[in-house]
C-alpha cells in the first residue's frame, strides 16, 4: 500500500522518527518518489506489514494533491494493475476488470496518452541506510 501526502510537514506524524536524508532526498527528486520509513504509525493496522515500514508519496499531481488538502488526512492508494501484471502507464492501459471492481473512477486524465512516469522507490533504514529498490 501507498500513503499519498501533500505535503512533507505531515511526515513526522505518520512514522516514530523521520530520517535526516529523506528531506534531502524529497527535494532532489526529479520524478515521482516514493520512499519507504521505518517504524510507521498512525494509520490502520492493516496497512502497516510486521516490521512497521510504510511506503509515503508527497504528490506532486495537480489533482492527488488537491484531494489530499481538501480531506485533510493521508490517502491510501493501491496499483492499478492485478499483481504480476504490467503497471499501466494511462488509463486506457488499467484492465476492465480493474474499472469494473472499484466504486468509482474519477473522470479525470482519462484521454491522455503521454505515458506517466513510474515513481522511484528508496527504503531507508532507521540508521539512515539507504537502499534503492526502483529508479
Amino acid at each position: 500500500m501507498l500513503i499519498l501526502i501533500d505535503t512533507d510537514a505531515k511526515l513526522p506524524g505518520l512514522m516514530e522518527e523521520v530520517p535526516f536524508i529523506a528531506y534531502d532526498l524529497i527535494d532532489a527528486a526529479i520524478k515521482p518518489l516514493t520512499i519507504i520509513y521505518p517504524k510507521g504509525r498512525n494509520v490502520a493496522p492493516s496497512l502497516l506489514p510486521e516490521e512497521r515500514t510504510i511506503g509515503i508519496r508527497i504528490t506532486q499531481e495537480t489533482f492527488s494533491q488537491a484531494l489530499c488538502k481538501a480531506i485533510r488526512v493521508p490517502l491510501v492508494s493501491t496499483s492499478a494493475n492485478i499483481s504480476g501484471d504490467p503497471s499501466p502507464t494511462t488509463f486506457s492501459e488499467i484492465s476492465d476488470e480493474i474499472k469494473e471492481a472499484v466504486d468509482y473512477v474519477v473522470p479525470i486524465r482519462q484521454q491522455e496518452t503521454e505515458p506517466a512516469k513510474a515513481s522511484e522507490i528508496i527504503a531507508l533504514g532507521i540508521h539512515g541506510e539507504v537502499k534503492i529498490i526502483r529508479s
